[in-house]
């Protein structure tokens, strides 16, 4: 990486309606993650859905010396960032989330 990099951690919420995920037909399956994913279905099929307001959070730029500094590996770097990013969804609680 190269040292003048610049990582900026971000949260994206509300992409998904809460509309949809309300949608009886989600309950056909049992899982969770499977009725978030069917309400993504629907989401794209009924345009309906498509109005959730989204939120975009971004936090403070990371340098790519920075991160170099916590270690040189993959695993080193992307344990940085995403604690970056939980600090940000940490501070952003109040909207992150919520439709």
């Amino acid at each position: 990486m190269a040292p003048h990099t610049q990582i900026v951690p971000a949260i994206v919420s509300g992409a998904i309606s809460p509309a949809s995920l309300r949608n009886p037909l989600t309950r056909l399956r049992r899982a969770p993650r499977d009725q978030q994913r069917f309400a993504v279905a629907l989401q794209v099929l009924w345009p309906g859905y498509r109005r959730a307001p989204v939120h975009l959070a971004f936090g403070s730029p990371l340098s790519g010396a920075a991160l170099l500094r916590s270690g040189t590996s993959a695993a080193a770097i992307t344990r940085t960032v995403a604690s970056a990013a939980r600090v940000l969804l940490q501070h952003a609680s109040g909207y992150v989330g919520e439709s």
